[in-house]
C-alpha cells in the first residue's frame, strides 16, 4: 500500500517536473529564434547602411562574397554568401520596428520565404495568414503541380471541413482574366485526380483578384461551376486603412499568443500547486 503511494506522488511529480522542463524548452526555443533572427538582420542592416545603393551592384555584390569567404572561415556555413544576400534582402523588405514585431512569431525560415514574394501586398498577406493562421514554413510554400515535366504552382491549399473539399486559392494582381479560368479548371482537374480523398467532395477554386470586373465573370458563368472569384481588399484606394487593418491583426494575433502562454503558465502553476500539497 505505501509502495503504491510513493508511487503515485512519484508519477505526481514527475508530471509536474516534466511541464516544467517542456515549458522552458519552449521559452528557451522562442528567444534563441528571435535572438537569431535579430541578429541576422541587424547583418544585413548593417551593409545596407554601410554599402547604401553599391549593395547590389557588380562591385558590392565582390564584396559581399570577400566578406561571406571572410565570416565561414571565423564562424562556419552559416554565413555563405547566399546568406548573407537573404540577410540583406529581409532588412530591406522589413524596416527595424516592423521586423522587431514580427520576429516574436515568425521564424528566420519564414523570413526566407516571405522575402521570395516580389509583390509586397502579396507578402503582406502571406505574412499575416502565418500569423493569425500559426502556418508552418512547410504550409507557406506554394503547391506545386507537376505535368507532363511542366510544373505550375498556384498559391494556397486548404481542407474545409465542413464542406468536406480541397479549396484551391490563387491570388492575382489587377483584373480577372479569362485566362485564368483555365489554370484553375487544370488545378482542380489535378487535385480530383491526384489528391482528393475518396470520401471527398470535388475540388473548389478561388480565384482572388486585386481589382473587379465582373462582366467577365458573368459571361463565363464562374459562379454556377466550381470556381469562385472575389476581390481582396487591397484593391481599395485607401492603402492606409489596409496597413492599418494588419497592424491590428498583427497586434490581436500577439496578444492572442500572449493570453495562451499566461493561461498554459497558470494551469502549470496550478499542478505544481497541487503536487506540493499532496
Amino acid at each position: 500500500m505505501e509502495i503504491a503511494k510513493i508511487k503515485e506522488n512519484s508519477e505526481q511529480l514527475l508530471f509536474g517536473i516534466e511541464q516544467l522542463i517542456e515549458q522552458t524548452g519552449r521559452q528557451v526555443a522562442v528567444y534563441l529564434n528571435t535572438t537569431i533572427s535579430r541578429l541576422y538582420w541587424s547583418i544585413g542592416n548593417y551593409i545596407i547602411a554601410d554599402m547604401q545603393h553599391e549593395a547590389h551592384s557588380q562591385y558590392g555584390q565582390q564584396i559581399v562574397a570577400t566578406l561571406s569567404q571572410q565570416l565561414m572561415e571565423k564562424f562556419g556555413k552559416g554565413y555563405s554568401y547566399t546568406a548573407i544576400t537573404r540577410m540583406i534582402k529581409v532588412a530591406e523588405a522589413y524596416p527595424e520596428e516592423m521586423f522587431a514585431t514580427v520576429s516574436q512569431t515568425l521564424s528566420w525560415s519564414h523570413f526566407i520565404e516571405l522575402i521570395s514574394i516580389e509583390d509586397s501586398t502579396k507578402r503582406l498577406f502571406y505574412q499575416q495568414m502565418s500569423i493569425v493562421e500559426n502556418w508552418s514554413v512547410r504550409t507557406l510554400r506554394q503547391k506545386r503541380i507537376p505535368i507532363d515535366s511542366v510544373d505550375y504552382s498556384f498559391d494556397l491549399l486548404f481542407f474545409h471541413r465542413k464542406l468536406n473539399r480541397l479549396i484551391a486559392i490563387d491570388l492575382k494582381l489587377g483584373k480577372f482574366q479569362p485566362k485564368y479560368k483555365g489554370q484553375m479548371e487544370l488545378y482542380l482537374k489535378y487535385l480530383q485526380k491526384h489528391d482528393r480523398q475518396p470520401h471527398e467532395n470535388s475540388p473548389v477554386g478561388l480565384l482572388l483578384c486585386s481589382e473587379g470586373n465582373t462582366e467577365h465573370i458573368e459571361l463565363l458563368m464562374l459562379d454556377e461551376k466550381n470556381i469562385k472569384v472575389a476581390q481582396y481588399l487591397t484593391a481599395l484606394p485607401d492603402k492606409q486603412w489596409f496597413i492599418d487593418k494588419l497592424n491590428r491583426s498583427i497586434a490581436i494575433a500577439q496578444q492572442n499568443v500572449k493570453l495562451a502562454d499566461e493561461k498554459e503558465l497558470a494551469r502549470e502553476e496550478l499542478i505544481i500547486k497541487k503536487t506540493k500539497n499532496n
